[in-house]
C-alpha cells in the first residue's frame, strides 16, 4: 500500500495555501542519495589530507636526499684527493725500492733492489704472509640510479680500477718488504768477532801455500786471528744444525755450523779448549745476529789462536770477505 506525505505550503499571491504531495519511496531514495553524497564528500576530504601529507613527506625525504647528496659529493672529492695522494706516494715508495713502475708490471723480479753483500735472492712467499684478494679488500658502492642526483658523483670504473690497483700494488710492496727484511736478517753481514775486539786477517780466501805443506792448496775461508777466548759471533739469525767437539770437528776441531734461511750456512772453526761454546747453544738453538756463540781457541789442526769462518751460499763454499760489510781492513 503507498503512502505519502502531503505538505501545505503558504504562498504569497491570491492561491493563499498550496499542497504538496511527496510519496515514501521518493523520499527514502533522496535520504539515500543525500547520505552518498556526504559519504562521497567525506572519503574526497580524506583522500585530499592523506595527497597532501604524502607529499610533505615526499618533499621532506627529498630534501634529506639533496642534503645526503650534498654530503656525499664533498666525501667523494676528499677522497679522490687522498687517492691521487696515495698514488703519489705509491709511485715514490716504488721509485725508492727500485720497483717497476704499473706498466712494467710483469717485469717485477720478486725482490727490492739492495746493495752490498752477496746477488739479491729470490724470496719465497710463505703461506701466513698470503695476503686476501683485493678484490674482496674494498667494498666500493656505485651510484647507479637514472636520476638528477646520480649524475653529481662521478664514481667511474676508472675509480674503482684505480684503487684495486693502488690495493694490489701496496699488497705486493708489503709483501716484497717483508721478504726483504727477512732475506736480509738471515744474510750474514757482519765480522764474526765480538765487537771492539781486536782481530785480523791472517789468512785469505781461495789458493795459498798450507802453512804445514807450504803446497797449494785451496782455503775455503778466512782465518781471523784473534786473543783466545774473543768472544765469536753469528753474523746474522738462523738455526744451529751442527755443533762439533774436537772429535767430530776434525781438522776444525771445536766448531760450529748454523743455517741462515734457506740460502746461506755459517762455518765456525778452531774454537776454544775449554770454553768453545756459549751457555745453551745446541743443534736446534735460534740465534740473531751478533749473539755471541763460542770463543776463539785453536782446536783442531792450527798454528795459533785463530777462528776459521766459512760462508757457504746453497752450499757452495764463497769468499766470505766479501760478506763483511763491518770490515776494518787493517
Amino acid at each position: 500500500m503507498n503512502k505519502s506525505i502531503t505538505l501545505m505550503l503558504m504562498t504569497s499571491g491570491s492561491r493563499g495555501v498550496r499542497k504538496l504531495e511527496i510519496s515514501a519511496v521518493a523520499l527514502w531514495l533522496g535520504a539515500v542519495a543525500l547520505i552518498v553524497a556526504f559519504g562521497a564528500g567525506v572519503w574526497g576530504v580524506t583522500r585530499v589530507y592523506q595527497t597532501y601529507t604524502g607529499a610533505r613527506q615526499f618533499h621532506d625525504d627529498y630534501a634529506a636526499l639533496v642534503t645526503e647528496h650534498a654530503r656525499v659529493q664533498i666525501s667523494y672529492a676528499a677522497l679522490e684527493e687522498q687517492l691521487a695522494t696515495l698514488e703519489a706516494l705509491e709511485e715514490n715508495v716504488r721509485h725508492v725500492l727500485g720497483l717497476p713502475g704499473p706498466a712494467d708490471e710483469g717485469a717485477d723480479s720478486g725482490t727490492l733492489h739492495r746493495g752490498g753483500g752477496a746477488a739479491d735472492s729470490a724470496p719465497g712467499e710463505p703461506a701466513e704472509l698470503s695476503l686476501s684478494d683485493s678484490s674482496q679488500a674494498a667494498d666500493i658502492t656505485r651510484v647507479t640510479a637514472d636520476n638528477e642526483l646520480s649524475d653529481g658523483i662521478p664514481i667511474s670504473d676508472e675509480s674503482v680500477g684505480r684503487a684495486t690497483r693502488l690495493l694490489k700494488s701496496l699488497e705486493r710492496i708489503e709483501l716484497l718488504t717483508v721478504n726483504e727484511i727477512q732475506d736480509l736478517a738471515t744474510t750474514p753481514t757482519v765480522t764474526p768477532i765480538g765487537e771492539g775486539e781486536p782481530y785480523w786477517l791472517a789468512s785469505g780466501f781461495g789458493m795459498r801455500n798450507s802453512p804445514f805443506t807450504q803446497r797449494r792448496q785451496f782455503h775455503g775461508g778466512l782465518d781471523l786471528s784473534a786473543k783466545a777466548g774473543t768472544p765469536v759471533i753469528a753474523p746474522a739469525d738462523g738455526v744451529v744444525t751442527e755443533v762439533w767437539d774436537v772429535k767430530q770437528g776434525g781438522l776444525l776441531g771445536n766448531a760450529i755450523k748454523i743455517k741462515h734461511g734457506q740460502r746461506y750456512e755459517t762455518v765456525f772453526g778452531h774454537l776454544n779448549k775449554n770454553n768453545p761454546f756459549a751457555a745453551g747453544l745446541e743443534v736446534g738453538a735460534q740465534v740473531t745476529r751478533n749473539q755471541v756463540i763460542g770463543y776463539v781457541g785453536r782446536t783442531g789442526r792450527t798454528t795459533g789462536d785463530h777462528l776459521h769462518y766459512e760462508v757457504r751460499d746453497n752450499g757452495e763454499r764463497v769468499n766470505p770477505y766479501r760478506f763483511l760489510l763491518d770490515r776494518v781492513d787493517r
